[in-house]
């Protein structure tokens, strides 16, 4: 049973929405309003939604201007490569406000008195993530954004040295047929750099270097095909797991001796 749905059917009897289409828009709202990080709005589209909550595209329009008249919701214009969406942003400190959420939830219910201390502490949350950074944290996020972009050149230049061996027959049984050709570096796009900063948060440099060392032995001699860009196929994160990168850590740390680097 979809998540939402199920969540509705044990307390429908405890909210004051009208219909099941706008408590299943209400909580969905509230679950994606954490889910993509809880200080900005979050994007998605009407068939996404409908989707996801099996609200229609004319009551998603209503229950969107009732839910903005209520105070807590709010529409954003957000762009994406130049192309305006609508985007949605959740304020937790309204929504926990008794007279807002009582218009939600029945007031005096075990769900109004749960909902409105989780709303409370979501918007406590919610307040401290909005505040300006301080000094030293614009320092440190500098920092590690000099230390991001120095990676790509490296990892550019590891990759350039087991192209070479490669080529020289140091990877294989047999010297191949079809040499590789070197990069000239790796694109420090916006995707490649919240990803390897993402890694950086997980791993040290030195086991990143590592693992992508085994990374470019198994894609050069064919293991692994990386279905986009060299790098961003090393760098892909499922669920906030890098599996490749801990595979080819593993492969590192079992078959490259001192002597076999």
């Amino acid at each position: 049973m979809n998540l939402y749905l199920s969540n509705i059917m044990n307390t429908a009897k405890e909210y004051k929405l009208k219909s099941n289409d706008e408590r299943m828009f209400f909580d969905w709202l509230v679950q994606k309003q954490i889910d993509f990080g809880i200080t900005k709005p979050f994007r998605h589209s009407i068939p996404q939604i409908q989707e996801e909550t099996f609200v229609a595209r004319y009551s998603q329009e209503k229950i969107t201007e009732r839910f903005t008249k209520m105070g807590f919701l709010k529409i954003c214009i957000t762009y994406h490569d130049n192309n305006p969406y609508r985007s949605f942003f959740v304020n937790f400190s309204k929504l926990a406000e008794p007279e807002v959420l009582g218009q939600i939830i029945s007031p005096g219910t075990k769900t109004f008195d749960y909902q409105i201390a989780n709303y409370k502490q979501l918007a406590e949350e919610q307040k401290q993530g909005l505040k300006p950074p301080t000094k030293k944290a614009l320092k440190e996020a500098e920092k590690e954004a000099k230390a991001i972009e120095a990676m790509f050149p490296k990892l550019a230049q590891q990759w350039n040295e087991r192209v070479d061996m490669y080529n020289n027959g140091e990877l294989t049984a047999e010297k191949p047929k079809r040499t590789r050709v070197h990069v000239q570096t790796f694109p420090p796009t916006k995707n490649a750099k919240k990803l390897l900063g993402k890694l950086r948060s997980v791993y040290s440099e030195e086991v990143i270097y590592k693992a992508f060392m085994a990374y470019a032995d198994r894609a050069l001699r064919g293991d692994i095909q990386p279905k986009n860009s060299i790098l961003l196929y090393f760098l892909t994160c499922n669920d906030g797991e890098f599996e490749l990168v801990d595979r080819c850590y593993n492969d590192y740390a079992c078959n490259y001796g001192r002597n076999n680097n």
